[in-house]
């Protein structure tokens, strides 16, 4: 696997053990995360108990770089929830935010979900330069490169 692997996933131990480990490894290494497959070297994201191309369940965290591109986003203004919209309750009073896809540098494959806040998302963009933010341990944030 040619990306940096942070540890072995442990998909055995079953869906919630996965999810709770992936948030551990992402704080103890404060990097932004994917799965590998150990053996045809497919990457996925959001965390699998197998690998979705064939079917091992020998899969790696590995690390997605620092920055991206933006491959989708929405720009999220009301506040209020419907039917088809949930919001959670800790972004209700922070609207206008966008949820940004992000394709990372390291593993272009894939799309990571990220939150932008502020007065950037003006110049969000499909195809813009982002960094990853790990300092809100609720959620990956994204602001736009600087270079």
């Amino acid at each position: 696997m040619s990306n940096l692997v942070v540890s072995r996933a442990p998909v055995e131990l079953g869906a919630q053990a996965l999810a709770d480990n992936y948030r551990q490894v992402v704080a103890e290494h404060r990097t932004v995360l994917a799965q590998g497959c150990d053996q045809c070297e497919a990457h996925f994201f959001p965390p699998l108990l197998g690998c979705s191309k064939c079917q091992s369940n020998k899969l790696s965290w590995i690390e997605c770089g620092t920055s991206g591109v933006v491959g989708t986003f929405v720009t999220v203004h009301a506040r209020t929830v419907t039917p088809s919209m949930g919001i959670p309750k800790w972004l209700r009073d922070r609207t206008p935010y966008s949820s940004v896809y992000v394709v990372p540098d390291s593993v272009p494959s894939i799309r990571i979900p990220a939150l932008m806040e502020g007065s950037q998302q003006d110049r969000l963009a499909v195809g813009a330069r982002v960094d990853f933010d790990l300092s809100d341990p609720r959620t990956l944030q994204v602001h736009l490169s600087s270079a």
